[in-house]
């Protein structure tokens, strides 16, 4: 499936972060849906009726869903979305893990701190 093809719902509070992150998913080739709150991300997915096929996610969301608990909810109503995690420098994936309890669910994760990207975006 060619990138323009793919859908990336990007999830992630720091707007300068959300704005870095999805200029570089744009020039990579991929349709981006920006979402700065787990509710906006919802709404986005109702809206787009199964034209996402990936969700880039912030764990460390504010409000009153943070990221783990958007995690829970995409996988339990979307379960064919696959899902990114993008971690803070200082949360590790073994805490995302242990906080989730869905280590076979996950699809790879991004570092912020690195941007190291497992697996690639373009292999899912």
């Amino acid at each position: 499936m060619p990138a323009r093809s793919v859908s990336v719902l990007l999830v992630e509070d720091d707007l300068f972060q959300l704005e870095a992150t999805a200029d570089y998913l744009l020039l990579e080739g991929f349709n981006v849906i920006k979402a700065a709150s787990a509710t906006q991300a919802l709404d986005h997915l109702r809206e787009a009726d199964g034209a996402v096929h990936i969700g880039v996610l912030d764990i460390d969301l504010p409000g009153e869903m943070d990221g783990i608990d958007l995690l829970a909810r995409l996988k339990k109503e979307w379960p064919g979305l696959t899902i990114v995690y993008q971690l803070k420098p200082n949360l590790s994936l073994a805490n995302v893990i242990d906080l989730t309890g869905i280590r076979s669910r996950s699809s790879g994760y991004v570092n912020q701190s690195t941007q190291a990207i497992f697996p690639d975006l373009r292999m899912l």
